[in-house]
């Protein structure tokens, strides 16, 4: 596997070049969607729908830039939590 370097600076271009959404209706389907709102690709598995993006629709910059972004919001999140029951712990006397 080849290593994917990118800046920080180019991780919300990267982002907002991305022109397709991937969304899932109310009976399970999985919808690749463009800006347009078209479908462009339809599958019952979250799986298919994602290795379709990621044979067709997006780049592997893109796609690293996706995952990074998602372990920063993972990471913010958990910090979050942590703080949040930090402040019950001391409000309720620990």
């Amino acid at each position: 596997m080849n290593t994917i370097n990118i800046e920080a600076s180019e991780i919300d271009a990267l982002i907002d070049s991305i022109e397709f959404s991937l969304v899932c209706d109310k009976y399970g389907t999985w919808h690749i969607v463009d800006l347009e709102g078209e479908v462009c690709f339809s599958s019952c598995t979250e799986s298919e729908a994602i290795l379709e993006i990621e044979t067709n629709y997006i780049t592997p910059e893109q796609m690293e830039a996706v995952r990074i972004q998602h372990e920063v919001w993972a990471q913010i999140d958990a910090e979050d939590r942590a703080n949040r029951a930090l402040s019950c712990d001391h409000y309720a006397g620990f």
